[in-house]
Parts: C-alpha cells; structure tokens; sequence
C-alpha cells in the first residue's frame, strides 16, 4: 500500500529544497502530524503484514506498534476484553517525546468479524478517511 509514495516522510521539497522536518516543538504543524498518522496507520493493525507486536509491562494485556518517523513517534495501544467482545485503545503521536495529538477508540465485535473490520479499516486507511484523523476535531 503506498500512502505518500516514494518520498520521504518529512522532507518532501515543498520550495527550492526546503524541508519540512521541525526544530523545535513550535514547528510541528497540522501537516506533519496528519502523515505521521497516516504512515503509522497504514503499517499497524488493518496491515497486510502488520508490525510486530509490543507489549507493556506496566499495562497488562496492553498490545501495540510503535514507529518512528525522524523525531515523530506513533503508538497505538489496545487491550482487549474477552467476556465481552470488547476492546478499546489510543494512538498518539509524539514530537521529541512531548505528545502533540491523541485519539481513543473502542468497540464490541465477534472474533469472526475481525477479517472484515480489518478490511474495512484498511480501506479507509488507503483513502484517508477515517473519522477523527489529525485536524478533523479542531473545529468541533
């Protein structure tokens, strides 16, 4: 799947060669933040050939990815809730380890429908549409 094609995450020339990546957490824009998220989102959980799985020692039967994009770290965390179906989990995205965008989420499934969900998330995830991705709350 290729969501921003071949260039590289925060140095893609925008004028005569400037790049992009921040200095300083000041810096960080809206932008930047979006493709983190999409490039993290893509490799995660809906992926064809997802990251290796994390486990967190203080959270127990907490599971997730972590990725780094220059000084951008993307976690996602989740646990899952086997007497009911349920699960629920976060990613968020950090600049030089300060967190600059957080977002829940939660549901009730059966097992059997994961082939779908996951379909499904990876669909959207291909056309950027997911509710609640970087910017879509700041005018709520």
């Amino acid at each position: 799947m290729k969501i921003f094609g071949n260039e590289s995450l925060m140095n893609k020339d925008y004028k005569k060669g400037e790049r992009i990546m921040p200095m300083k957490l000041e810096d960080v824009t809206l932008e930047m933040i979006e493709r983190v998220f999409w490039l993290g989102a893509c490799r995660g959980y809906a992926s064809e050939k997802p990251a290796k799985k994390t486990f967190f020692p203080l959270l127990p039967g907490w599971k997730g990815f972590d990725f780094q994009f220059g000084r951008f770290v993307y976690r996602d965390t989740y646990t899952t809730f086997p007497l009911n179906d349920s699960s629920s989990g976060s990613t968020t995205i950090w600049f030089d380890q300060t967190p600059v965008w957080t977002m829940s989420y939660g549901g009730c499934y059966k097992k059997k429908a994961i082939p779908f969900l996951k379909l499904a998330l990876l669909s959207a995830i291909e056309k950027k549409g997911i509710p609640g991705w970087p910017g879509r709350m700041l005018f709520c």
